[in-house]
């Protein structure tokens, strides 16, 4: 059985009333991003957009400053420097690969995931490296010598006899810390 007491009400109250307030500012903001919309068009030709098109900036990038602007600002006057200024903390923020290509049916390439997929390999390959390659569970923190190899941990390099990458006798093993 559900008892409803005063503070139960309050807080229903007070939860009603910040869903009130979420879903009207929610409803605004909607509302106001469909005006945009409507006004895009115009927006496209106004003399601060003209201005950093002539700088060579992206049509979409101008467009998203300019939403912005309006969404923030509520005002449609807005100059070129207001529009550069967001432009400037997006791409301080974000960082763009652009992929150049021949004509507009060009594939484009997945620049950024070949990269990442090489630092992946690259960084994999690291920790394999410093893995023993005797147990291929402990770091490896020995160094043979004389040939040098580090190859083990010092676990298992009591029970080695030769070095395991070069079959050179080991003389002395020296502990070392591997970054």
């Amino acid at each position: 059985m559900y008892i409803f007491t005063p503070s139960r009400a309050l807080f229903l109250l007070d939860a009603v009333l910040m869903c009130w307030f979420v879903f009207t500012l929610w409803g605004k903001s909607q509302e106001h991003i469909s005006n945009l919309n409507l006004f895009s068009k115009d927006l496209c030709h106004t003399t601060a957009v003209e201005t950093l098109k002539t700088f060579n900036y992206p049509l979409q990038e101008i467009m998203d400053a300019v939403k912005l602007y309006v969404t923030r600002e509520g005002s449609r006057n807005f100059t070129a420097e207001d529009l550069l200024m967001i432009i400037r903390r997006s791409d301080s923020s974000t960082l763009y690969i652009q992929v150049e290509t021949d004509g507009p049916d060009a594939h484009q390439s997945s620049v950024p995931d070949r990269d990442t997929n090489s630092i992946i390999e690259e960084n994999r390959r690291i920790e394999e490296s410093k893995l023993c390659k005797i147990c291929l569970e402990n770091k490896v923190n020995v160094v043979f010598l004389p040939c040098g190899h580090i190859c083990a941990c010092s676990d298992c390099s009591p029970a080695i006899r030769k070095c395991a990458i070069c079959r050179e006798f080991i003389k002395n093993v020296m502990k070392v810390d591997v970054i």
